[in-house]
């Protein structure tokens, strides 16, 4: 052991020059005041390289310092210090290591010049014994530190404390810095109740952790979460407004839609109208044509009548009979009979003819049909009696092939109706894409939509977060036009991968799983995020290089999917690399070239993929409008055809072809009878005077019929003039209608469909259509005031959203363009680029969290836990009487939770993710707190240890005192009822136990190796005789030397145990040190 032997004081308090000899175990006693604890100080001062508070046993926060200690602070009002002017101190420590029988000296100059400027200390070491020129020059003057290192005095000077400290330590045998830090702490020894504080005070030293890092990078993050949070807050925003937006379109659509019902049901009406004036013309055609006949059968009666009354008269004056007129009367009236009928159907005959001659002119414009032109050709009104047969059959030939082209017709419109209803699916498809897209939606596969908000909607519900879930074309951007189409056909499928953070793809992958067959999920997947991180570096020149993208995970997708196929400029360079494509679409890999699929669908990938889609959608939408225009017009055109053709009644007309030989043969036979009656005898010249008179009056009465016949077809024919007025306005009414329907319907197809079903469904049939007219009205209202109500809310919104975010948008549904890009850009571009970064920053924080804070809390608890168990293997090999100590430490009970997860094997386990999933939610809580708390600005302010950087804090402390009955008790169910001495001695124990250790360490078990000396001042204040007797008896034993100061009460039973004992006494301004006991 290298033990302490002298010590010189040269103006150091009180002390003007005094010489210690120290022999082994030293008792240093005195009255109070009289220099005691600053023998101590001066001693420790020397042995910390200066580094340690004076007086720590009088008082924690001693105002000593090293210029009150060398010019003697006196405290007094007209005398501040003992020694004015400059002054040089020095102390000095003079040790001999008892294995080499070789002693060193270890010291100070201490130069105090002036009031303002520091002390200046020259520290210094050198082997020998203590001899006076290290003080004194040579004319006995004090050596200040310039004529010390001038005169080289010493071996080794050392300018600084930490040069001095690390040189000592070597002196004094390679002892580590606990030491150092205990030696203050022994000095400031008190009796202490408390088994914590004292572990805090004198067994585990304050340790802060620098969480600076983790504070700035927390703040980062927290800040970076913020703006995130206000990027989803803006979405939330906007998409509620968009959904608004939505529903206005919706119910203006509806709008639209029983507004073009109303128009359908007004053209309808009208139609109707129509029909009944249409009709009415016809009744009132057939009722002019039913008078004129009247007319034309009393002029023929009055012909008749008069003819007769002028043969009556010349009968009269010819007397002949004419009874065998009887039977010619018979025949004529009969004849008479035939022709009216044949004249009728002779009429009706000519009038068909004439309505075909417009139709046939029609069928022969529009169809460009020989069939047209021979059926014009054919005379079918002056038929002579040998041309009857051969225009029928000309007729029947054409009807019969008229008949095979209608059921041609039929055919083609059934088929082409097929088509129609086809092409009407492909627009409503079509329109449902561009809808999308107006809202700013690629067109996906409904069941990949599906599956992104199913999964959307698991990690919100297992982890209360909203986790994006993002289609992989969506993160992507390629930076080089010219291969923009070459990368969408190479990912071809793969575009469609739903990408997730690493953390949540074990949940994402259960929600796949669950729902793989029930949806059909083909055709798209999910990545692996988490076996992808290190795909992190391209090759020069591959196709990664050229497709950018700010989400991580998408990135290391992009490098193990494109990272080394390098992009060649022509087939023949393909070979010179394993994997190659080139611009066209060829593609090199395990020595097999491929065509990519040029028909791939696209794009989906950048920003720039919607205006792409838009107009290719639009373009799609006037192809497919074209179509079934195409279509529409090629039904209309057969039905027209079919409908003009069954209009011409062939079959009826062939039937009546013969009608007007018929009515000439007829007539002729009329007139032959009425000649051959003409000739005949007459009745008497009295019955032809009665029936001349009749006859007279029959004319009378013809005329007064014919002139209300007159006045009638004048009513009707003023009446038909009124019904033509009407339908001439009717037809222009609905020729506007129909015009007003087609701009209400523009480009959506659909809604004549729909609109032309529910008519049918709910008006064609219905039996009050009024009613049905005044129900679509009231809808029409209701759809109106909801359209107010949502656009008042639209603007709301609006307003909302614009000062919240101190933008300058305009408000109203036609602006909704502003705020549907803004989310098409938050979206697209700011949500993703800020979820990286949040992201990183988050794992950046996690990482410091766990690496640089639960690392090293980790490591602090487990080295503290080891400091602990040390002390107490050498508590085992001692024995305080009858008792044996222990420290125990078990985890705090009020921070258990915190010891568990600092200390769990989860917690430093590595891998792609910081903390796994069952360590994250076990620990949620705790986690949160931390971080909470590590990012406080005032963490571990005013020098005082956050209770969360405080590793001690997660353990709790007491001593499990072992008696040799075998009893176990426990200190801290003990303490209040034990005497304060008593209860002192685990702790002294303990203290001694660690400088033991410290010691032990440093000789590596060669106890003659390094020092042991331990001071303690005012020691043993509590304790009785019996108990300081066993104490140091208890010291004995140790491979210490041992430095005690106490006051004269204790020196009667202290002495015993010393082999030195130092008095100190003070005389006004002066004290002394005087040696009166040694051993020797």
């Amino acid at each position: 052991m290298k033990k302490l032997t002298k010590v010189r004081l040269i103006n150091w308090h009180f002390f003007s020059n005094e010489t210690l000899n120290i022999q082994n175990n030293t008792l240093i006693t005195g009255q109070n005041a009289t220099g005691k604890s600053t023998i101590v100080d001066a001693i420790a001062f020397i042995l910390t390289a200066g580094d340690q508070i004076f007086n720590l046993a009088a008082n924690e926060k001693s105002k000593r310092d090293l210029r009150g200690y060398v010019k003697c602070k006196l405290g007094i009002d007209n005398q501040e210090y003992l020694r004015v002017g400059d002054v040089t101190g020095h102390v000095a420590l003079e040790f001999k290591d008892e294995r080499t029988k070789t002693y060193f000296t270890v010291g100070a100059v201490i130069d105090v010049f002036g009031d303002v400027l520091p002390p200046k200390v020259l520290f210094y070491a050198t082997d020998g014994p203590m001899v006076e020129t290290l003080f004194v020059d040579d004319e006995s003057r004090i050596l200040t530190t310039l004529n010390f290192k001038k005169l080289k005095r010493a071996a080794e000077i050392y300018p600084t404390r930490r040069e001095a400290k690390l040189a000592f330590r070597q002196k004094f045998g390679s002892i580590n810095e606990t030491y150092f830090s205990l030696l203050p702490k022994a000095l400031a020894f008190k009796p202490i109740a408390d088994v914590k504080e004292f572990i805090y005070r004198y067994l585990l030293e304050e340790k802060t952790l620098d969480v600076e890092s983790i504070k700035e990078s927390i703040h980062s993050y927290r800040d970076l979460e913020v703006t995130l949070k206000v990027i989803k807050q803006k979405i939330s925003d906007l998409e509620e407004m968009k959904l608004t937006y939505e529903e206005i379109k919706k119910n203006q659509e509806s709008k639209k839609f029983f507004e073009y019902m109303l128009k359908l049901i007004d053209l309808e009406n009208t139609r109707s109208i129509v029909k009944t004036k249409l009709a009415d013309l016809e009744k009132n055609k057939f009722s002019v044509d039913r008078y004129k006949k009247e007319i034309d059968g009393i002029d023929a009666s009055l012909s008749a009548a008069e003819d007769r009354q002028k043969d009556i008269y010349a009968m009269m004056q010819s007397d002949e009979s004419f009874k065998a007129g009887e039977l010619f009367d018979r025949e004529i009236l009969d004849l008479s009979g035939r022709v009216e009928d044949q004249r009728e159907i002779r009429q009706a005959y000519l009038e068909r003819v004439q309505r075909n001659k417009p139709q046939i002119a029609e069928l022969r414009q529009d169809f460009k049909d020989k069939i047209y032109d021979e059926l014009a050709k054919i005379d079918v009104v002056n038929v002579s009696a040998n041309d009857v047969d051969k225009t029928k059959l000309a007729l029947f030939d054409i009807d019969k092939r008229l008949k095979e082209r209608t059921e041609s017709a039929s055919k083609a419109i059934g088929k082409a109706e097929s088509q129609k209803t086809g092409a009407l699916a492909e627009i409503n498809e079509i329109f449902a894409a561009l809808k999308d897209l107006e809202n700013h939606r690629l067109r996906y596969h409904p069941a990949l939509v599906e599956l992104q908000a199913k999964i959307k909607e698991g990690i919100k519900n297992r982890f209360g977060v909203d986790g994006s879930v993002h289609v992989l074309a969506e993160l992507l951007e390629v930076t080089d036009p010219k291969w923009v189409d070459t990368v969408e056909d190479y990912l071809g499928a793969q575009r469609f991968n739903l990408i997730v953070e690493p953390r949540y793809f074990d949940e994402a992958l259960q929600i796949f799983n669950r729902l793989k067959d029930q949806m059909n999920l083909s055709g798209f997947g999910l990545v692996n995020t988490k076996k992808i991180a290190h795909y992190i570096n391209n090759q020069p020149n591959s196709l990664a290089t050229i497709i950018a993208t700010d989400n991580v995970d998408a990135a290391h997708y992009v490098t193990m999917t494109c990272g080394s196929l390098i992009m060649v400029s022509d087939v023949k360079e393909l070979e010179n690399f394993p994997q190659a494509i080139t611009r066209e679409g060829v593609v090199y890999r395990s020595f097999t070239v491929r065509s990519l699929n040029k028909n791939t669908e696209k794009p989906f990938i950048g920003k720039r993929a919607h205006e792409f889609q838009t107009d290719k959608w639009k373009n799609l939408a006037v192809q497919a409008k074209e179509k079934y225009t195409k279509i529409t017009d090629e039904i209309t055109r057969l039905q027209n055809e079919n409908t003009l053709v069954g209009r011409l009644s062939l079959k009826e007309l062939i039937e009546q072809v013969g009608s007007g030989v018929l009515l000439e043969t007829t007539e002729r036979s009329l007139k032959n009878a009425k000649q051959r009656k003409a000739d005949l005898p007459t009745a008497t010249v009295n019955e032809l005077r009665v029936e001349y008179e009749k006859i007279k009056d029959d004319i009378r009465a013809l005329n007064g019929q014919k002139r209300r016949l007159y006045e009638e077809t004048g009513k009707l024919r003023s009446d038909a003039i009124k019904l033509n007025d009407d339908l001439v306005t009717l037809e222009a009414r609905e020729e506007t209608i129909r015009t007003e329907m087609s701009r209400m319907a523009g480009d959506n197809l659909a809604m004549e469909e729909d609109a032309s079903s529910l008519f049918a469904k709910e008006i064609g049939n219905a039996k009050d259509p009024i009613k049905v007219e005044l129900e679509y009205k009231k809808r029409i209202e209701t759809e109106l005031g909801n359209l107010k109500n949502l656009e008042d809310s639209l603007r709301q919104k609006q307003f909302k959203y614009t000062n919240a975010f101190n933008l300058g948008y305009p408000y109203g549904f036609e602006h909704m363009g502003y705020y549907l890009e803004e989310l098409n850009k938050l979206i697209r571009s700011e949500l993703v680029k800020y979820e990286s970064k949040v992201r990183e920053a988050r794992e950046a924080a996690e990482k410091l969290f766990k690496e640089d804070f639960i690392a090293k809390l980790r490591n602090y608890i487990i080295s503290a836990q080891d400091e602990i168990a040390k002390i107490n293997a050498t508590l085992k090999t001692i024995k305080f009487g009858d008792d044996a100590y222990e420290f125990i430490f078990p985890k705090s009970k009020e921070y258990a939770d915190y010891y568990d997860m600092v200390l769990s094997d989860d917690s430093m386990k590595s891998g792609s993710e910081i903390f796994n999933y069952d360590f994250e939610m076990k620990y949620q809580r705790q986690l949160e707190e931390l971080f909470i708390n590590l990012a406080q600005d005032d963490l571990n302010s005013g020098g005082a240890i956050n209770k969360f950087t405080d590793y001690r804090t997660y353990m709790d402390y007491d001593i499990k005192i072992l008696n040799s009955q075998g009893d176990v008790i426990l200190y801290s169910k003990v303490f209040k009822e034990k005497s304060g001495g008593e209860t002192q001695v685990p702790f002294y124990v303990a203290t001694i136990a660690s400088f033991v250790r410290v010691f032990t360490q440093a000789s590596r078990g060669n106890v003659s190796d390094a020092i042991g000396l331990i001071l303690f001042d005012e020691v043993f204040d509590k304790m009785d005789t019996t108990r300081i007797k066993a104490m140091m008896e208890f010291i004995a034993q140790l491979p210490v030397q041992i430095i005690l100061a106490t006051p004269p009460q204790k020196m009667e039973v202290l002495k015993h145990y010393t082999d030195t004992t130092i008095v100190t006494m003070r005389d006004g301004k002066a004290a002394r040190a005087y040696q009166v006991v040694s051993k020797d």
